[in-house]
């Protein structure tokens, strides 16, 4: 499935970012990680991944931050982002949709498959 496509994956909990990038890897994708938005937002300039898997709840540089930085800087139009988070207020869910973000999952409610599904839909 993924024919060396590069997901960049954005997430400071730890369980959630090894289940992702095994099971991504497991799926033929190449997996980069950062655990806070700011290292997030220097792989996407550097790394220039295919895809982002974005959490909003992050140290250093939040989510949305990494978002509006995208969108400053024209990224959102070149590379989709999924956010993944707990936030589930519908005024952040707009803004990030809003702002760019191609899918907006809310953790608590996911399945791997969900996400996949997710990823083929926009890749």
């Amino acid at each position: 499935m993924g024919d060396n496509k590069k997901i960049l994956i954005i997430e400071d909990e730890e369980l959630i970012l090894k289940a992702l990038s095994e099971g991504f890897k497991r799926r033929g994708f190449e997996i980069t990680k950062a655990t806070d938005g700011k290292k997030g937002f220097e792989l996407i300039e550097n790394e220039k991944p295919d895809l982002i898997l974005l959490d909003l709840i992050l140290p250093v540089m939040n989510g949305q931050e990494v978002l509006e930085k995208m969108k400053e800087k024209g990224l959102l139009k070149k590379i989709p982002v999924i956010v993944l988070t707990n936030v589930s207020d519908g005024a952040t869910l707009k803004k990030c949709m809003e702002m760019g973000a191609r899918e907006y999952i809310i953790k608590a409610n996911f399945s791997f498959e969900d996400m996949e599904r997710a990823i083929k839909k926009i890749l």
